[in-house]
């Protein structure tokens, strides 16, 4: 009797594997880019590629959904290659990217160019959400090229389309609930009045003071219950991009359509505080801005403690150190997140603030499930092989220098990572190790929303 004997194509073992159930020791094999055991040692089959996990634990990658890649005529700030080498090395497998580029992608030739140049060049899983287009006919064919939905920038609202108008809102989101697809916001209504004579201010603390009073509470409360009032009486998918206050999270929280409606919040939000903002300057400009002390401690209590939030993404929005270095009144809007998001929270869970469960939740089975990403998100037989080898034996400090993105700059220079993302695996293929760095496999995918 011939015996056949099955090999697959990578086997994983002495690992703790983070799985629905808990934390189990064991291993998986990985065969055609699947996940096709998870066991005991001893039931796991041969491989061609045998890992030694040394008791390290195993997580599904992060899905990251709120990521601005630039790239096209914004690649002297981010590329898709080195954005993508960034999420690698952060335990990021899959992302979804923002549609603020320049050219805008709010257009289907437009979201087309951003696709072809990206495969190109993407080491993780990429996909990709649109900006509104001129044209609200043109609504249904960028929702079957597969996007996760269409965002809006009420803090810069488009001068083409009246936004600001609830009636105009409401005919768009009318259009996007028939499309099944979903709209995002930057919830904030800006106080303009607020900084009409920040121009002729030069003291830098001034300027900072100026764009705190413009982007303060108000201007995201005032969103909040715009939107919601806008939409109301629809059945429509919305996502509420960073949220900041725990405010807002109880006004979306009662609001009767809370079901439809998902709520993220950033690691910055959530560990930093506006006194990094005078301490720093640009480098901890970001919008919506820090917020106090006291409002940082509420946000974690009502998101996290309380579990109102359903997703934490980074929102890694890169410049070059040249803009940052510019007046704060000139400097742009934004940080890079790729690299630290997933050291930092896991930082918390291993000081005992927050459990691994109530993290995997907010980073990988959350945004699977509200992104409609199929099998993907958890380490389950069946699922892609999108995992990451978290190591707690290495600690460090975040060091800017040393990120693969283009931007290299943190407001969290400096703080302890406990923690080190030893392999990041994306559909059965190593393409990140802390001791050798990116690893080019070709395994990433384009992301389409499975909703359509």
């Amino acid at each position: 009797m011939k015996v056949i004997l099955v090999v697959s194509d990578l086997c994983i073992m002495n690992a703790k594997i983070a799985t629905d159930q808990g934390l189990i020791e064991g291993g998986l094999n990985i065969s055609n880019g699947l996940i096709t055991r998870i066991s005991s040692n001893s039931q796991l089959e041969k491989a061609d590629c045998t890992i030694n996990a040394h008791k390290m634990i195993l997580i599904p990658g992060m899905i990251d959904t709120h990521v601005h890649l630039r790239d096209l005529k914004q690649s002297n700030k981010e590329t898709f290659r080195t954005g993508t080498e960034a999420a690698a090395a952060g335990g990021v497998t899959s992302l979804i990217d923002m549609p603020n580029n320049i050219p805008p992608t709010n257009t289907l030739n437009a979201l087309n160019s951003k696709l072809t140049a990206c495969m190109k060049d993407m080491l993780v899983n990429v996909g990709f959400y649109s900006g509104l287009p001129e044209n609200i006919e043109e609504i249904r064919r960028i929702v079957k090229a597969g996007v996760f939905g269409f965002k809006i920038y009420l803090n810069n609202p488009p001068a083409e389309i009246k936004i600001l108008d609830k009636d105009v809102l409401k005919n768009i989101a009318r259009e996007i609930a028939a499309s099944k697809s979903r709209l995002l916001f930057h919830a904030e209504i800006v106080n303009e009045s607020a900084t009409r004579c920040a121009a002729s201010k030069s003291l830098s603390d001034d300027q900072i003071t100026d764009f705190l009073k413009k982007h303060d509470s108000e201007a995201e409360i005032k969103a909040v219950k715009y939107i919601l009032d806008a939409i109301k009486g629809l059945k429509l998918k919305v996502h509420l991009c960073h949220i900041t206050l725990s405010d807002s999270i109880e006004i979306i929280k009662n609001s009767p359509y809370r079901d439809f409606y998902s709520i993220e919040v950033t690691p910055h939000h959530l560990l930093l505080d506006s006194d990094r903002i005078y301490k720093l300057g640009s480098i901890a400009k970001t919008l919506p801005p820090l917020r106090n002390r006291s409002q940082v401690n509420a946000l974690w209590k009502k998101a996290v403690d309380y579990e109102n939030a359903d997703i934490i993404a980074s929102d890694h929005a890169p410049h070059t150190i040249s803009e940052k270095n510019m007046d704060f009144k000139d400097a742009p809007a934004g940080i890079p997140g790729l690299e630290t998001t997933l050291p930092l929270l896991f930082t918390e869970v291993l000081e005992g603030r927050l459990t691994l469960n109530k993290l995997l939740k907010l980073i990988c089975y959350n945004p699977a499930e509200i992104m409609d990403i199929n099998r993907r998100g958890r380490i389950r037989e069946g699922y892609f092989a999108d995992i990451v080898l978290i190591n707690c034996k290495k600690e460090s400090r975040v060091k800017p220098d040393f990120f693969l993105t283009k931007a290299k700059y943190s407001p969290f220079e400096g703080f302890k990572i406990k923690c080190r993302v030893d392999k990041t695996i994306v559909n059965g293929k190593i393409v990140y190790e802390a001791e050798s760095g990116v690893i080019n496999n070709k395994s990433a995918v384009i992301l389409k929303t499975a909703a359509i």
